[in-house]
């Protein structure tokens, strides 16, 4: 989208963790390779809004682009989202099990 514009509004009141596909994906084989089945929530530690996310991955690549935050009430979506989808970390295979 920072190609086709030259500013973004993004919501800075929903918060998050973004995971590094990689971390995900060493969680997952780990999970793998045991007898424990079910669904679980993996997610790296810490926590951004949209807007700081964005404005992170726009200042490592280098790209240069207005981006405006934004209350969740200035940009609606079809789907309602939650304001803090933040996980609590239980460390270990003991994470936190649906």
């Amino acid at each position: 989208m920072a190609g086709e514009h030259d500013a973004l509004k993004v919501v800075n009141d929903q918060r998050g963790c973004p995971t590094y596909t990689k971390d995900l994906a060493a969680k997952l084989i780990e999970l793998i390779g045991t007898e424990r089945y079910g669904n679980y929530h993996v997610s790296n530690s810490g926590s951004c809004t949209w807007y700081e996310f964005a404005k992170a991955i726009f200042e490592i690549s280098g790209t240069a682009v207005n981006v405006a935050p934004v209350t969740t009430k200035e940009f609606p979506r079809p789907a309602a989202r939650p304001k803090n989808s933040v996980f609590d970390h239980i460390y270990g295979l003991e994470a936190e099990r649906v």
